[in-house]
């Protein structure tokens, strides 16, 4: 989930930090986070109150962030930077 690695920067915080706020290891963290990974909503909770944000703040992104989907022509468009946005572009042209 990048917007836990966003709100991390914002906090100046690290991975090991959140980790052991949280009570768990850190390869545990980066498991729940990694971009396949699959968070519980008990682990989700765990990690708001640790980066002091409410839940629904994990799902909406910081205001730097690009995130969404675009459903174009047959085929899915993942955005979630400013290169996904731009073949997006070059796709429709």
């Amino acid at each position: 989930m990048e917007i836990i690695n966003e709100l991390l920067k914002e906090r100046k915080m690290t991975k090991q930090q959140l980790a052991a706020k949280m009570g768990v290891k850190r390869e545990n963290l980066q498991r729940m986070i990694s971009t396949n990974g699959n968070p519980t909503l008990s682990n989700l909770q765990k990690i708001a109150a640790a980066l002091n944000v409410e839940l629904w703040q994990l799902f909406t992104g910081s205001g730097n962030m690009i995130a969404g989907a675009v459903y174009y022509r047959n085929e899915v468009y993942k955005i979630s930077s400013k290169s996904d946005l731009e073949n997006l572009i070059n796709a429709i042209e």
